[in-house]
């Protein structure tokens, strides 16, 4: 007596999804790329500039 019931079979793919529905990687893919090119041309660094502050110090006695 064969069981047919029970099986295991391979998963499918939900309807109304054409393409699989992995778009949504590359698009965050591609908003990784951006802001990683958008960090290396900013660069985030700016010019030092010193400290000049007076500071006044008590005289030794």
């Amino acid at each position: 007596m064969a069981r047919t019931h029970g099986t295991i079979r391979p998963m499918e793919k939900p309807a109304g999804r054409p393409g699989g529905g992995g778009r949504w990687k590359w698009y965050l893919i591609a908003v990784i790329i951006a802001v990683i090119v958008l960090a290396w041309v900013d660069g985030g660094e700016e010019p030092l500039h010193p400290i000049v502050q007076e500071i006044n110090v008590p005289e030794a006695q």
